[in-house]
């Protein structure tokens, strides 16, 4: 892990709160920016041009899309994959940029930036939201056909059926988990490629 760079990431988010929504890699929103920001639903992917400008007054992103940004002076970096002009495969390519652009900055693995970023399997929210009660976090169960949890599912906190509500996520609570990171509380992925809590055996 870069801690020189993992800091930069939180004074970026924590100098950008009203930007951050960790629902989406980066994108841009037609609805006034304010410190409710990140629980928006009203946000969606986008193919985002070469060259462009990232984080303008009316765009949010992710920590992964803050970590991209710091990483390529605030502009979009250019993806060295091959696509066929899909939109399915462009989104792909640039998702994966992200990811590979915000492991390289900030120092970490595969399993370690997909446990940061994503709300699935092994996710470090969804640790959180069993292990810790410090944060307001909620779990998605949109996936469900009765919307709601079956008791199976609940036994195990990496059951891939359950997902974070990625909206539940505020710039306060990433902050506070990226700090407990860069102190050692929290590792990332250990060599199950599992988040736990330092010397934890949950």
């Amino acid at each position: 892990m870069n801690k020189d760079n993992m800091k930069l990431l939180v004074k970026a988010i924590e100098a950008n709160k009203k930007q951050f929504n960790m629902a989406v890699f980066l994108s841009h929103v037609d609805i006034p920016l304010n410190e409710n920001s990140y629980q928006s639903d009203r946000v969606q992917y986008e193919f985002i041009d070469v060259g462009t400008k990232l984080f303008d007054c009316n765009s949010v992103g992710c920590i992964a899309g803050f970590a991209t940004a710091l990483a390529n002076n605030w502009t979009m970096p250019k993806s060295e994959e091959k696509d066929d002009g899909s939109d399915w495969l462009i989104k792909m390519n640039q998702m994966k940029l992200f990811s590979t652009e915000a492991n390289n900055f900030l120092g970490l693995t595969k399993s370690e930036g997909d446990n940061l970023y994503s709300a699935g399997e092994c996710c470090i929210w969804k640790y959180l939201y069993y292990f810790d009660n410090k944060y307001p976090l909620e779990m998605d169960y949109s996936n469900r056909v009765n919307g709601d949890a079956d008791e199976d599912d609940m036994e195990s906190w990496d059951n891939d059926n359950l997902f974070i509500n990625m909206n539940s996520i505020s710039p306060d609570t990433a902050i506070d988990v990226l700090n407990r990171i860069i102190d050692g509380e929290i590792i990332l992925a250990n060599e199950y490629g599992e988040p736990r809590f330092r010397n934890s055996e949950d």
